[in-house]
């Protein structure tokens, strides 16, 4: 490791120190520090296409089997009551200005795409001690790390050309959940329902893998003394993530106008598998006869990276052919850490150290509507008979945890869903966006972006023609 050490402070002084400025402090002495690139939203909440076209206002709206990731509360509170198969499919179009106020010439745009499997499950309702029950299985896609940088960065050293800069990111964060929802209390007369819920988490590999990985390569032509050289330098961080949480909820269902959900999902501690390599190569001219190569490698004990508790409270009104939904939560950053094999606190936010850095908690607001085409037959749902068209509006403010304070983004959506007697199939669209952010990782170079992404998402659900007896 001393040899590798020695080769990446080299290469992040002359190149790129101002990129990983803490990595190259700390293989200065010997460990690795922690910097955690998330360009999706960090206030991953729940899945599915009913929830996004409301602008993520699911805490007390959502009444499928996608509730195990909003609320598991609202899984009893099926339309049907009838076992369901449900699957997600998502597409995420990302594309980001990025600025250096230290110097203009290395301002470059970039963009990535991506489609993945959103969420799957299967549910099963049944009746036990007299009351509503359902149990699931759930799969979902949490976290995508996915960004491609490629870009040039002039230097202060006459000797030395601008240094090519080519950092890719890409990976997945799954959960797969078994939920349990309970009817603990409903009174038909006056329409008043309590129900409750938890699902655990398996945050690890099942149908895909639970990792990311960062890649880095450096390239510079040098002149010193007549003697040339260009130097490439490669790096790879590789990540596999591992770790148990549980979601617990419920939904109150005031009367047949008014509903309040909560949610609280636990901290947790991840065991983190990091490996290392790299390889710097470094070519001299021809008639010099000089060359060097070699490579490196780094596997130890295991990370831990500790996820921070989060909770809302959703609020919804009924007024047919309408639904409204508000929903508020909170997450804990300030508690976010990784837990470096050799004893290293650093905030996954910042690369700094805990004790020097500054990122409080974040607080989002999300705002839905709901337009039902049909007079519904359910006054807690408003499913209708036969067959329902349903239109989807949606608002969010969806701050990021950075240094100092957070990072603003904000969003809209909208979205369609039409049900017909045992299938439904849900479109939405999502925009969001922030201006000005990500300067926590590179304070020192004022370094800002402009975020523009696009998602849209894809449910379909069946019900089975089955209903279970009391």
């Amino acid at each position: 490791m001393k040899k590798a050490s020695r080769g990446l402070m080299i290469c992040l002084a002359v190149a790129a120190g101002w990129l990983l400025s803490p990595a190259y402090d700390a293989c200065a002495q010997g460990s690795t520090l922690f910097r955690l690139e998330l360009p999706s939203s960090f206030n991953v909440v729940g899945s599915g296409a009913e929830a996004l076209g409301m602008g993520g206002a699911g805490i007390s709206l959502i009444e499928d089997a996608t509730a195990a990731s909003w609320n598991p509360g609202s899984l009893v509170r099926l339309p049907n009551f009838k076992p369901e198969l449900s699957v997600v499919g998502a597409y995420v179009y990302r594309s980001e200005e990025n600025s250096f106020g230290s110097f203009a010439d290395g301002d470059f745009d970039e963009s990535v795409s991506e489609a993945n499997l959103n969420y799957l499950s299967f549910l099963w309702p049944f009746y036990a001690l007299n009351r509503k029950m359902v149990v699931s299985l759930n799969y979902q896609h949490l976290y995508e790390f996915n960004r491609d940088w490629d870009f040039s960065v002039p230097t202060q050293e006459p000797f030395l050309a601008p240094v090519g800069i080519d950092y890719e990111q890409d990976g997945d964060l799954y959960a797969l959940g078994l939920a349990y929802g309970v009817d603990l209390y409903a009174d038909e007369e006056s329409r008043r329902r309590f129900s409750a819920g938890v699902t655990a988490n398996y945050w690890g590999d099942f149908i895909n893998d639970n990792q990311w990985e960062q890649k880095y390569r450096y390239e510079y032509t040098a002149n010193l003394n007549g003697v040339t050289s260009t130097t490439h330098y490669d790096l790879k961080h590789e990540y596999d993530f591992e770790g148990v949480n549980f979601n617990l909820g419920f939904l109150w269902q005031l009367d047949r106008h008014w509903r309040i959900g909560g949610v609280f999902k636990t901290p947790f501690d991840a065991d983190v598998d990091h490996r290392i390599s790299g390889r710097e190569r470094v070519a001299y001219a021809e008639d010099s006869g000089l060359e060097s190569d070699y490579s490196f490698q780094d596997k130890g004990p295991v990370d831990e990276i500790r996820m921070p508790m989060s909770y809302g409270l959703g609020v919804s009104y009924t007024l047919d052919p309408w639904m409204f939904g508000l929903d508020v939560y909170r997450t804990q950053w300030d508690d976010f850490e990784y837990r470096n094999r050799d004893g290293t606190r650093t905030c996954p936010i910042t690369g700094k150290s805990m004790g020097e850095s500054d990122v409080d908690a974040t607080t989002w607001v999300r705002l839905g509507a709901v337009y039902s085409f049909e007079k519904s037959r359910s006054l807690d749902t408003g499913a209708t008979p036969g067959h329902a068209t349903k239109l989807r509006l949606g608002l969010f403010y969806d701050p990021a945890p950075a240094e100092g304070s957070p990072d603003d983004y904000y969003g809209c959506s909208a979205g369609i869903g039409y049900a017909f007697k045992d299938f439904a199939m849900d479109f939405a669209y999502q925009f969001r966006f922030g201006n000005d952010v990500g300067s926590s990782g590179l304070e020192n170079l004022d370094f800002t972006q402009d975020v523009y992404e696009h998602t849209f998402y894809v449910s379909i659900v069946y019900h089975a023609p089955y209903s279970p007896s009391r």
